[in-house]
């Protein structure tokens, strides 16, 4: 295949980049008045890039430009992950008048563009290098959104998200350089057949294990996680509902992408076998542990809504990890899914934040007092939301769960899986408080919510409780991308 006939298959990104690019020349020669029309082109670049992303998919399983890129089924899930959240971000951004009051809504636009370019090109990468830059491309973008706003809690946020990213990014590319030296490959189908005869098997895992405490940084897993809460908190909210999915789906895309293209060998008879010497599942299940615990312990605590939602985002990503360690076809396929269900529930749940903070009464977890009666669509949605979160059927949140859970009991990582159950149980706890200020507790102060956030809240509710009831398809489109994970072609 020649190199104009691979080009084909970056088409995606290449929209995605002309519209982010055209949105910031737009933005740089419009008027001030004429600026808030900008996030409509990059809006659009999203829209053609997932028709586009359909398309070729037909010809999926691809080995790209050497081996450095991917596209396959898990990419594809990936990169329609990505398109979708960019879209309802961008769409929100343009009537959001903490965002759009700022008259910079193309240069908003235009970084969320790049940085979802990233994310995509993140999920195809084959080899370290392509991963490297992927995610570097993400994070940079995510510090200069974490500051959008300009106030003293957003610029503190970017800071702190500044300094957190390059300590990640320094201890990730340490890490690598020890597998380099020990392997000489670079290339994740190659690695894992290198790493089967390596002499230096010890120096092959230390350097997995500092790699992926890089990752871990980025996915905000334990004890890696300090910097989550804070630069949640301090961010626009809507920045925070994008970081709260994305960067976060980026990082399990490559932990995924890395571990078992690189780190295992899949047979069509059997689930993914690791080599001798690298026994990383043990380390996933034990971050995963201490993650969903130390999250939705610490969330029981908080009095502030963008605190607690970003504690829970901690705890959903131990659960997800948790799908990784159990090593199989199920696990892998569930965080998929999982992750798709993530994303309907967590954007939602901070939707309504975000239309309650625009009202005037903040973030505090009293602002959405009596939300069920002063505003019924938001209270309901809130509730679909919240009760999907805890994993209560038959919402999303459950399916996946149980998939995963399931996965980990196969694996008999059994401690795993009871400890994951009653971390669900904890959960209830500060979800249920929620739950309990919405329509337990009264308010005069009406919530009207802007007129885009409405129709926003439904579909995202919607598909909440349609992929808790009709959910075969896409875990099995998810087991089709995972099975190709660890397989040379």
């Amino acid at each position: 295949m020649t190199i104009l006939s691979q080009i084909r298959f970056l088409i995606p990104e290449i929209i995605v980049s002309a519209g982010a690019l055209t949105a910031l020349v737009a933005n740089a020669l419009l008027e001030s008045k004429e600026r808030i029309q900008t996030p409509y082109v990059v809006l659009v670049s999203f829209a053609t890039a997932l028709l586009t992303l359909v398309i070729l998919a037909a010809d999926a399983p691809q080995k790209l430009l050497w081996g450095t890129y991917m596209f396959d089924a898990y990419a594809v899930y990936f990169k329609g992950f990505f398109l979708v959240l960019g879209t309802v971000i961008a769409l929100l951004a343009v009537h959001t008048p903490s965002i759009s009051s700022l008259q910079s809504g193309g240069e908003f636009a235009s970084l969320l563009g790049f940085s979802i370019v990233g994310a995509m090109v993140a999920a195809s990468a084959g080899d370290f290098i392509t991963m490297v830059v992927a995610v570097e491309t993400v994070s940079m973008l995510g510090y200069v959104l974490a500051g959008f706003t300009r106030t003293r809690l957003s610029r503190e946020a970017a800071v702190k998200y500044v300094l957190y990213g390059a300590f990640s990014t320094a201890i990730s590319l340490f890490g690598i350089s020890m597998i380099f030296w020990a392997t000489g490959q670079l290339e994740f189908k190659q690695l894992s057949a290198v790493v089967q005869i390596s002499p230096y098997k010890q120096f092959v895992f230390a350097g997995l294990i500092i790699f992926l405490t890089g990752l871990f940084f980025k996915a905000a897993a334990v004890p890696f996680h300090m910097w989550s809460p804070d630069v949640y908190q301090g961010s626009p909210t809507l920045v925070t509902a994008y970081f709260s999915v994305g960067p976060k789906a980026a990082a399990f895309a490559v932990i995924g992408r890395v571990l078992l293209d690189g780190f295992a060998r899949r047979t069509m008879s059997v689930d993914w076998i690791v080599p001798p010497g690298i026994d990383w599942p043990i380390v996933i299940a034990v971050i995963s542990a201490l993650t969903m615990t130390v999250g939705n312990l610490s969330a029981l605590l908080q009095k502030d809504l963008k605190r607690m939602l970003a504690y829970s985002s901690i705890a959903h990503a131990g659960y997800m990890l948790a799908g990784f360690a159990a090593k199989n076809v199920i696990g892998t396929s569930g965080v998929l899914y999982y992750l798709g269900a993530y994303l309907l529930m967590n954007l939602g749940a901070f939707f309504v934040v975000l239309a309650v903070e625009e009202t005037g009464k903040g973030t505090h977890l009293d602002s959405i007092r009596g939300l069920g009666w002063t505003s019924p669509l938001a209270g309901a949605t809130m509730a679909i939301f919240l009760l999907s979160l805890t994993g209560i059927p038959p919402f999303a949140g459950f399916v996946g769960k149980l998939v995963v859970f399931g996965a980990v009991v196969k694996s008999k990582l059994y401690w795993l899986a009871v400890l994951g159950v009653l971390n669900s149980v904890i959960s209830l706890g500060y979800y249920g408080l929620m739950l309990k200020k919405i329509y337990l507790e009264r308010s005069d102060e009406q919530v009207i919510l802007p007129r885009v956030y409405s129709p926003v809240l439904v579909a995202l509710a919607a598909l909440t409780v349609f992929l808790g009831i009709c959910f075969n398809p896409l875990i099995e489109y998810t087991a089709h991308g995972a099975k190709l994970l660890g397989v040379l072609f």
